[in-house]
């Protein structure tokens, strides 16, 4: 909305500056708003609950009957992009017959895909509804493997920690928020946005790969500890206090200023009472 009128989001821009110490963005995408703010500014990811997501969660039963689980969470949307995964899908399809994709979100384009996996014959794929809450953890540790084909408008990727968390492998799109998260080992299972041909092969390697499926997946565990709530709030009450102090020295500058500028003020005012007429 505020992209519609460029000058009110300039203006909103300075104000919202002039009342702010600090800035904490959950990547570097968000920072890039304040680019002209000159005082201190972080990054600092969102966080999860290491105890709701995690290794020792129960599986769906529903879905432990030998095949391998693609998953699938999120709104069904245009910048989702799960078009691209069940074209993906389709064509590992040809080559695997024990292959589920499940689909957990609600949105505008549902019908869209419903219709395009009736039309294509896409039997192994399950659409669910939203899930939350405490249900959720246990469709990550039911999968296999991870996609999100988010192709754009992402700033972070908190459906790729809670994946990676759940020791699960995880295959994405590389915008620019889940580069963010997807770094080193991760990095191999990036896909430029839209490739679904390369996004069905990042797949197929993990796919025929049970070895490589625990690698990746001890990986992402290893690499979501950093994202714990305890560590993430203990970096926000680090900058906090930081933002505390170059505010109070600001303060003690000021006063200083203040305490010169005054005295110029009174040395003219008795200057001028001197002054002969």
């Amino acid at each position: 909305f505020l992209k519609r009128f460029p000058i009110f989001l300039y203006l909103l821009n300075k104000i919202v500056q002039w009342k702010i110490d600090g800035i904490i963005g959950v990547a570097s995408l968000n920072l890039k708003v304040f680019k002209d703010f000159k005082g201190p500014k972080v990054v600092i990811p969102n966080g999860i609950d290491l105890e709701e997501f995690n290794p020792r969660v129960s599986k769906l039963k529903k879905f432990c009957d030998g095949k391998i689980n693609i998953l699938f969470v999120g709104r069904i949307e245009k910048r989702k992009g799960l078009i691209y995964l069940l074209k993906a899908f389709k064509i590992l399809t040809r080559k695997f017959s024990n292959l589920r994709l499940i689909i957990v979100g609600e949105g505008e384009l549902k019908g869209y895909c419903q219709n395009y996996v009736k039309e294509n014959n896409l039997k192994e794929v399950c659409f669910e509804e939203q899930i939350t809450g405490s249900r959720l953890p246990s469709y990550y540790r039911t999968c296999d493997v991870y996609c999100s084909p988010a192709i754009y408008g992402e700033s972070f990727g908190i459906v790729l920690i809670e994946a990676m968390a759940s020791s699960i492998p995880v295959v994405a799109f590389a915008n620019e928020g889940y580069q963010q998260v997807l770094k080193g080992k991760g990095s191999k299972f990036l896909v430029k946005p839209r490739d679904y041909k390369t996004l069905a092969k990042k797949l197929e390697n993990l796919i025929k790969s049970e070895k490589l499926r625990k690698e990746m997946g001890e990986w992402g565990q290893a690499e979501a500890q950093k994202y714990s709530w305890p560590k993430i709030t203990e970096k926000i009450l680090d900058f906090y206090e930081f933002c505390r102090k170059e505010k109070q020295k600001r303060k003690v500058k000021s006063f200083a200023i203040d305490k010169i500028l005054n005295k110029m003020y009174y040395k003219n005012i008795l200057n001028w009472l001197k002054w002969p007429k």
